[in-house]
C-alpha cells in the first residue's frame, strides 16, 4: 500500500500484538511518579521495585533478568531502557552517585498520554495494579535505606 493510500485510507500504523518492555516500564514509572507523588526517586529503589514486579509478574518481563550488585538489584535490560529513557529526556539522574533520579511529572503525563493513544486505555488499566505494588516496593525500599 502507497503512503497516499495509508493517508486517504486512515490505516492505523502497525501495533505489535503486545507492547515492548520499555512501553510497560515507561507505564509503570510514569504511574509510580503519578502515585506517589514525587518526582524525584531512588534508583536503587526502582531496581529493587522492579525485581519483585517481575517474580510477581512475569508475563510483563519475559527475559528480564536480574543479578546483585553488591546487595542490590540489577538488571542489564532494564538500564538499557532506562538509559534510553534518560536519552529522550523523559527520566534524569543529576547526581554524582547516581542514587536518586528524576521524573518531572509534565513529561510523564505525556508519555502517559503517548503510551494511552498506542496501546489503549486498556493497557493502562492493567498496568495500575503493576504501578501500585511497584509504589510499595519503592516505599518499602527507601524506609529501610538511610539516605
Amino acid at each position: 500500500m502507497k503512503l497516499k493510500e495509508l493517508v486517504e485510507n486512515k490505516v492505523k500504523p502497525y501495533r505489535p500484538a503486545r507492547p515492548p518492555l520499555s512501553a510497560i516500564i515507561a507505564g509503570i514509572l510514569g504511574l509510580l511518579v503519578e502515585k506517589k507523588n514525587s518526582e524525584v526517586i531512588l534508583l536503587p529503589g526502582i531496581y529493587y521495585g522492579l525485581e519483585k514486579l517481575a517474580q510477581k509478574y512475569p508475563k510483563y518481563f519475559q527475559h528480564v533478568r536480574f543479578s546483585k550488585v553488591g546487595s542490590e538489584p540489577h538488571s542489564e535490560r532494564i538500564e538499557d531502557i532506562l538509559f534510553r529513557m534518560g536519552a529522550f529526556g523523559l527520566f534524569s539522574v543529576g547526581n554524582p552517585k547516581f542514587k536518586y533520579c528524576n521524573m518531572p511529572k509534565a513529561i510523564c503525563q505525556l508519555v502517559m498520554n503517548d503510551i494511552k493513544e498506542l496501546y489503549g486505555k486498556e493497557f493502562i488499566k492493567a498496568l495500575n495494579p503493576l504501578a501500585t505494588d511497584l509504589v510499595n516496593y519503592v516505599t518499602e525500599y527507601e524506609s529501610s535505606r538511610k539516605y
